[in-house]
């Protein structure tokens, strides 16, 4: 028997095996569907008598995979389908061996691929429920030393910006008669140099952790950018307070100080857009009778509790301490960015690759510039 004959004779054994293979897989497939609902009517019936005794999801799941091993749910079909498998597989192998024969080869053997579905019923004793997290976690109310200054970007981490020079210059305007010399008159500004610097801390946690505590990888990040913001604040205060004059005044009381730096301000033609303030002087304040001003009618109180001074909005924040206060116009100082807020992640932080942890980096370049610091008072109340 010459090559195409040997050819012609499995293409068709081939084709009748085939035949006979799809005949059955389509009996399996009808099979396999109304065993499908049979098995479906069940779990539904189950399921609602487990619901009524308040059963939970893990109960539920036991049963249902009980059910299915009571019921061999598949199996029949399933050996059905390993014999005609098997059928076909003899079939297809035996020609093989013919054409590496007559081709002058010998057959080789395949690495069988072994194949595993994964179901959410053989998950069901590893999901957990957990009550709502955050209602338990560290506070995050806070109002932001940003939340007061704009924010100006950078194409690099060195800046310079002007001030003009207190005095300004010398000289002055006035009226001068017909073809008099005019006065002359100059103007004096200080370029002021900034270096921006990376505010930045990470936190590593186990990937254990990562995969069963199933709120942490939100979490974390968050929690991290709250402890960034907290060091932000107190660094850039210290560095508004360190700059700017200290107020001095002979009123006694709380809310009459507050005119009086307003005032200062007011006279160095700048104006107030805001005062910040250490919560306990806050509360002194209000707590203050009304007939206990020398000047009434200087506070009021909106229905959301906002509290103002002369329409200045006074508020109390956790970065001022030791009754401390700042009078000033907050456009009078900005923070400034070359780089914005970055996370990163990463398993090859020092030996995290070794010990199965994941790093967590939280950075921000930045730096305040202070462009009038005649513009701000401070004091301790």
């Amino acid at each position: 028997m010459d090559m195409k004959e040997a050819v012609s004779v499995i293409e068709k054994k081939i084709n009748a095996s085939q035949e006979k293979t799809n005949e059955a897989v389509e009996f399996v497939k009808k099979e396999l569907v109304e065993a499908e609902k049979r098995a479906d009517e069940k779990v539904k019936v189950l399921t609602e008598e487990m619901a009524k005794k308040d059963a939970t999801f893990l109960d539920i799941s036991e049963q249902v995979k009980e059910l299915k091993a009571k019921n061999g749910r598949f199996k029949e079909q399933e050996e059905k389908t390993m014999s005609l498998k098997d059928a076909v597989s003899k079939a297809l192998e035996g020609a093989k061996d013919e054409l590496y024969k007559m081709g002058g080869q010998q057959s080789g053997e395949i690495a069988p691929i072994a194949m595993k579905n994964i179901s959410s019923s053989s998950l069901s004793a590893n999901i957990l429920t957990y009550l709502p997290d955050r209602a338990g976690l560290e506070p995050l109310g806070q109002t932001r030393f940003r939340d007061q200054v704009r924010v100006i970007h950078s194409d690099t981490d060195f800046v310079q910006y002007p001030r003009a020079n207190t005095p300004i210059g010398t000289g002055s305007f006035g009226r001068v008669t017909e073809s008099a010399t005019k006065p002359v008159v100059d103007r004096g500004y200080t370029m002021v140099p900034l270096t921006l610097k990376v505010m930045a801390g990470i936190a590593i946690a186990s990937r254990q952790s990562l995969r069963n505590i199933t709120w942490l990888r939100e979490w974390l990040p968050i929690s991290m950018l709250e402890q960034l913001l907290d060091t932000e604040d107190l660094d850039f205060a210290n560095q508004l307070i360190a700059a700017i004059p200290t107020a001095t005044t002979t009123a006694t009381v709380s809310a009459e100080k507050l005119i009086e730096y307003i005032r200062v301000l007011i006279q160095s033609k700048f104006y107030p857009t805001g005062i910040m303030i250490d919560p306990a002087v806050w509360s002194e304040i209000l707590r203050t009778k009304p007939n206990d001003y020398s000047v009434p009618f200087v506070i009021s109180i909106d229905g959301t509790g906002g509290t103002r001074i002369l329409g200045r909005q006074l508020t109390p924040v956790n970065w001022l301490t030791g009754r401390r206060v700042i009078v000033g116009d907050w456009t009078k100082a900005a923070i400034v960015q070359s780089e914005g807020l970055v996370i990163r992640q990463s398993d090859s932080h020092a030996s995290t690759f070794q010990t199965n942890e994941t790093t967590f980096l939280l950075e921000r370049t930045e730096g305040l510039a202070i462009f009038r610091p005649d513009a701000f008072v401070t004091a301790i109340m």
